[in-house]
């Protein structure tokens, strides 16, 4: 019998084994690249109707969905013999912090997911002739990922990238984009593939535009950028210049001359920690993306300290915040803050936003009453967001109702169904979803109260998840 050739496949024989009794011990799944799985006197029958494995709780079912695309080859043995424990041993098993082989498949699953989140950020696009005249642009991208991710990933770019035909390279092969359908290809040799286009030049010099030299921080990039993955992003042949010009004006800096002209004045009282969406309010009123700017009074940016571990995600700005150009000022964010300090969270601590930045109301009388956002508004200001989150990198996502829940995971459900589940972003973020505030102050009373029970939960859910240690990462490019 070969090697599964995915989760499915793997699911299906895991099933048989379990219903045959076959132990891990006896199963013999092979440590080699491309083996045999079974050893010849282990290998069970399939026989038809065999019994079907009892069910598994979903959030191991997706933590074994995500070991599968880890690159090791012990991953198949390693799903293999926590599942026969599970089996046998109960639910008990997934709350042992201490057990060293639900460790080891939960650092393949960080691994895999962080694997993705830099899918995701590191792919670069370079454009093609149309193929045939007058046809729609296309476009290629070589990326090189560490696990086999290429199947999850390319997900993502069919959401964010839906209106154009691309195609990426990976050695594990292509995955292709019509527009209308997204299908895998044995990979074509990358020598055939562009290495620039017209549109680079115009990229690297956008990249300079934003790089603040003043707070590049090397070992900080370098770590969250690894050295061998430079070699495919254009705008990485500006990095020496900018660091260059980074210690020049730090050794600018250092003269004491320079120093007692910026020495910053002092006020009495505790330093308040910085507000990391204030920057970004300049740009976001000048945003154009969707047409929800021209009834709106100003873009409402996200407001918290900027080394915040806790992110809330709302929809939108509401009346009172569109006015004063702070989220979560009105009604529904005067509730959230008793919630948060009904479940011991300090509202200063956290950093709120909205998927969508600007209000989006209907005329009621003299009332301006709140429209829910399109998908197409939620999408235009998707950049935004990842934005905010990007520059965070906090330790939770809370999604505040629906929109924000879609905003955040194309893989989440409905906000009653996904409650409680182990869920991610699309960067690979924990994220817990909840109840908006404002569907509480709309709830009657039979139901408010098991409402405001189940926000203030996840709210400290997501607490304790901030408060969790990380798992311990892997260097880039150890084995």
């Amino acid at each position: 019998m070969t090697a599964p050739r995915d989760f499915d496949d793997w699911r299906a024989t895991a099933r048989q084994l379990l219903a045959d009794g076959v132990s891990p011990d006896v199963a013999g799944w092979s440590d080699a690249d491309h083996p045999e799985l079974f050893s010849s006197d282990a290998t069970p029958g399939h026989a038809a109707g065999a019994a079907a494995v009892a069910n598994v709780p979903k959030d191991f079912l997706e933590l074994l969905r995500t070991v599968a695309l880890h690159r090791s080859p012990r991953r198949w043995d390693l799903m293999y013999r926590l599942l026969w424990r599970l089996q046998r041993e109960g639910r008990g098993i997934l709350d042992d912090a201490a057990d060293s082989t639900l460790a080891l498949a939960r650092r393949f699953a960080h691994d895999v997911r962080r694997d993705l989140h830099k899918m995701h950020a590191f792919v670069r696009f370079r454009e093609l002739p149309p193929a045939e005249e007058g046809g729609r642009p296309r476009f290629v991208a070589w990326y090189e990922p560490e696990h086999l991710i290429l199947r999850e990933g390319a997900r993502f770019f069919v959401r964010r990238f839906a209106n154009m035909d691309w195609t990426i390279v990976t050695p594990d092969g292509a995955a292709v984009w019509d527009g209308r359908e997204l299908r895998f290809e044995d990979a074509p040799p990358r020598d055939s593939l562009p290495r620039a286009d017209a549109h680079e030049g115009l990229w690297r010099t956008y990249y300079r535009s934003i790089c603040n030299v003043a707070r590049l921080k090397p070992a900080a990039m370098k770590r969250e950028m690894p050295l061998h993955r430079w070699k495919n992003l254009p705008e990485t042949a500006e990095i020496p210049a900018l660091m260059r010009e980074a210690s020049r004006r730090t050794s600018q800096f250092d003269d004491p001359g320079t120093r007692a002209r910026h020495a910053p004045i002092r006020s009495e009282g505790p330093a308040k920690p910085p507000v990391a969406g204030s920057p970004d309010s300049r740009r976001l009123d000048d945003c154009r993306r969707c047409p929800l700017w021209e009834h709106a009074t100003q873009a409402v940016a996200g407001e918290g300290p900027a080394d915040a571990r806790l992110v809330l995600v709302g929809e939108q700005p509401g009346d009172e915040e569109d006015l004063k150009g702070r989220p979560f000022v009105g009604p529904a964010g005067r509730l959230l803050d008793q919630l948060l300090t009904e479940a011991g969270i300090d509202r200063r601590a956290v950093y709120v936003t909205n998927a969508v930045k600007h209000f989006k109301w209907e005329p009621r009388g003299k009332r301006r009453l709140h429209k829910t956002p399109a998908q197409q508004e939620v999408a235009a200001c998707e950049i935004w967001l990842r934005d905010e989150l990007d520059r965070l990198q906090p330790d939770v996502v809370v999604a505040l109702g629906a929109t924000a829940l879609r905003a955040l995971s194309a893989t989440a459900g409905p906000v009653g169904k996904s409650r409680g589940d182990t869920l991610r972003t699309d960067e690979g973020l924990p994220l817990v979803a909840t109840w908006h505030p404002s569907a509480l102050l709309r709830a009657r009373d039979d139901g408010a109260a098991t409402m405001r029970a189940e926000i203030i939960a996840d709210l400290r859910r997501a607490a304790a998840l901030a408060r969790a240690p990380e798992p311990a990462r892997t260097p880039a490019g150890a084995e």
